[in-house]
């Protein structure tokens, strides 16, 4: 049996590192960029709803995790049977996790906010379903595991909520606007997933 190739040890250690902080980044309470005390001290300026800002942070650090976990790249390489078993079901714990931690942000305090939540589920159910089919690929045999890795690539790469993004659902009223502005972990790169690229 062939040693592991150092790609494909970063390549599974990276997905297993994606997936332990989700839920510990959820759980921290969000705090406000500093351009949000500039508008508190405005006499005119409307109050930010804060409870709509620590949830709308919390759905974008969860954004940020699953953006984490479509990012890894596949190794355009021939690796043993067994690495891309193991490439695979870190894979799909890393999704569960997330889908775990989408489920925990329903209900929302955010009219319409459930929505969002179900387009995210929706997307990673259907993802981690994909994953599976294609974990069965590769037990089947060697000769299953190129069509296990690119099912995998084209899942990750067309993995985004399918109906309603925050983005998009953020712009429907000013007040959520507001509340998206103010939510430190929308602000910071990358940008909530849309539903097209």
């Amino acid at each position: 049996m062939k040693p592991p190739t150092r790609a494909w040890r970063y390549l599974v250690g990276a997905v297993l590192l994606t997936a332990v902080p989700v839920l510990q980044s959820c759980s921290t309470p969000p705090t406000a960029p500093p351009a949000s005390s500039a508008t508190s001290q405005s006499p005119t300026a409307p109050a930010v709803d804060q409870v709509q800002v620590d949830w709308l942070h919390k759905v974008c650090t969860s954004d940020k995790q699953l953006q984490e976990v479509t990012r890894v790249k596949v190794p355009r390489t021939s690796p043993p049977q067994e690495k891309v078993i193991e490439y695979l079901d870190s894979l799909r714990n890393a999704l569960r996790s997330i889908i775990g931690v989408f489920e925990a942000l329903s209900p929302s305090p955010v009219p319409g906010g459930d929505e969002v939540v179900a387009s995210y589920l929706r997307a990673l159910k259907q993802a981690s379903s994909e994953l599976d089919a294609a974990h069965t690929f590769a037990a089947a045999g060697p000769d299953g595991t190129g069509s296990a890795l690119t099912l995998a690539s084209l899942t990750l790469l067309g993995l985004r909520p399918d109906k309603t993004d925050l983005p998009t659902f953020v712009k429907t009223s000013p007040e959520l606007t507001r509340a998206y502005q103010s939510a430190f972990a929308c602000q910071r790169p990358p940008s909530p997933l849309k539903t097209t690229p």
